[in-house]
């Protein structure tokens, strides 16, 4: 049940009316006293304030659903956009939530300690799991592994709980960590299977590679610099298990630690960052070097990781906030963050990113034009301002140029949807990329692809419909954009075109299928087992 803390303010109004305010843990209700009567209101409406630990998103892209974990709030669901309202769906604390980025009907909420809530139909119902409601943290870390279809959680001294497929059971199995003490982060890899890192509370982070079939004793190690201290909050992973960051929520100490060699060895690299506790990080989808942390005073980011030198810049418009988790859809680039005591936030990954005087935005108009409009400072004769464009938010091309006294510039988008930015480039100077906008044109269905199955183990087939009459090409990518597997067609206007593929030459791992015909492009992830 939640846990409301109540303080109680009594004031008179005219009329002879007696009015009491109530404000609970995160809400507030008005209490209006007549002669024999109590009349209930909600005060809650647009009062965002709640205390959140943890937020996950499920993989659809454009999809609004998000599940967090609220201080004595228990689990909610969001369905909707904007400043909107919530579902509690548990109740209690509401500890760390995880939702299946490949079947995101299986979805995860926390008690205390290893006490789980569990939905295999989408949120729509949920049942308790408990293995034990004393040992773990109070508030206790864990990660849903897709490859090994493994939930993975701290459960006391120099030991992590494998609860096996959750989906379906309620069997665990308790592996030993020798010299991890008390897990404060876990991560299992989303390339390799069986491998799961693990932080302590004294600064270590551990390596296990055969988390999915010890059934005890695991093969670990530490892969921690001897400098590293603190209570580890997050481990990230980018590209590959190469490139690691580790975070600490402690104050006085080196907070952010990277590596590029697997943990090999590592440099720190708060940079200018504040002295302040670091709660979580995660790369931008397919980049190594853009990182984006959730501190004790809100968001902050860096687009290029340079050792000591790191430059941190707080996300522009983001509260100042202790701020909990972030988690990032790659196939659209939403950024979802859980704050403590602001509530949850979610922005475009691009749009997070620092810019440096130059800001856009852009809307779609009636006529199904894009109306862009920028600030800068700064301009000279001599700059050029050249309008870009991208249908995946990575891969930009010119659509326009015009002189450093203009600040406006419409493009007909054909695309369902469409990234724009400014780039400003004058003789004898760096350029200066805008923040990035995702523009939705709802009046177009543009080129659309779905894969099944999706994990797929050998044969996929790749369905091909809103193309136009003419030859395509596809490319399977890694995460970090080497090119896997090629091959092309051809496809006719207003039909649905199968494509099998054969991927089982790949290794396991996630991966995305890019489509290309004439000047549209699009993406879909898929997951190799």
């Amino acid at each position: 049940m939640p846990l409301p803390q109540t303080v109680q303010i009594t004031f008179m109004q005219p009329g002879n009316r007696q009015t009491e305010a109530q404000p609970g843990q995160d809400k507030i209700r008005l209490i209006t006293l007549k002669t024999f009567q109590i009349t209930w209101s909600d005060r809650n409406k647009n009062l965002g304030i709640k205390q959140f630990y943890s937020c996950a998103i499920r993989p659809e892209a454009n999809s609004d659903y998000i599940l967090a974990g609220a201080q004595d709030n228990g689990v909610h669901q969001i369905k909707t956009p904007g400043k909107t309202y919530s579902w509690e769906v548990t109740g209690g604390d509401g500890g760390f939530v995880d939702i299946s980025q490949t079947n995101p009907n299986l979805q995860f909420g926390s008690y205390v300690y290893n006490q789980y809530r569990r939905s295999t139909n989408g949120g729509a119902s949920w049942t308790s799991v408990t293995f034990s409601s004393t040992i773990g943290r109070f508030i206790n870390p864990f990660d849903y592994d897709e490859l090994s279809d493994a939930l993975y959680a701290s459960y006391g001294t120099n030991t992590l709980l494998r609860w096996n497929t959750p989906a379906t059971t309620s069997s665990s199995t308790n592996l030993t960590v020798t010299g991890l003490g008390t897990a404060s982060a876990i991560t299992a890899s989303p390339y390799t299977l069986g491998t799961v890192y693990a932080g302590s509370t004294a600064g270590q982070v551990f390596k296990i590679t055969d988390a999915n079939t010890a059934a005890g004793p695991t093969t670990s190690s530490s892969i921690s610099d001897a400098a590293m201290t603190g209570v580890v909050s997050c481990i990230a992973v980018g590209t590959s298990d190469n490139t690691l960051v580790a975070v600490m929520s402690n104050y006085s100490i080196n907070n952010v630690w990277y590596s590029n060699n697997g943990g090999v060895s590592w440099s720190q690299i708060d940079g200018n960052l504040p002295d302040m506790p670091v709660r979580w990080a995660v790369f931008q989808p397919g980049s190594d070097s853009r990182l984006i942390i959730a501190t004790e005073a809100g968001v902050y980011t860096s687009n290029i990781i340079d050792g000591s030198n790191t430059q941190w810049s707080p996300s522009p418009g983001f509260p100042t906030v202790r701020t909990d988790m972030l988690r990032v859809r790659a196939n659209d680039q939403l950024l979802v963050a859980a704050t403590h005591g602001r509530g949850l936030w979610s922005a475009n990954v691009l749009q997070v990113l620092p810019v440096r005087d130059l800001t856009l935005k852009a809307s779609l108009q009636g006529t199904g034009q894009s109306q862009l409009n920028w600030t800068s400072s700064g301009a000279i004769p001599a700059t050029r301002f050249h309008i870009q464009f991208s249908t995946d938010g990575r891969n930009f091309r010119d659509v326009g140029e015009v002189p450093y006294n203009m600040n406006r510039f419409t493009h007909v988008m054909t695309e369902m949807a469409g990234y724009y930015r400014i780039v400003s480039a004058e003789p004898n100077s760096a350029p200066v990329i805008s923040n990035t906008v995702l523009v939705r044109n709802n009046n177009s269905r543009g080129l659309q692809i779905s894969i099944a199955p999706n994990p797929v183990r050998s044969t996929m087939t790749v369905l091909l419909s809103g193309g136009e009459n003419g030859n395509y090409r596809w490319e399977i990518v890694t995460s970090a954009g080497q090119v896997m597997l090629r091959g092309s067609g051809s496809s006719q206007q207003n039909t649905t075109h199968s494509v099998p593929v054969n991927v089982a030459s790949l290794p396991s791992g996630m991966y995305w299928l890019r489509l290309l015909q004439g000047s549209k492009s699009i993406s879909e992830s898929f997951l190799k087992q």
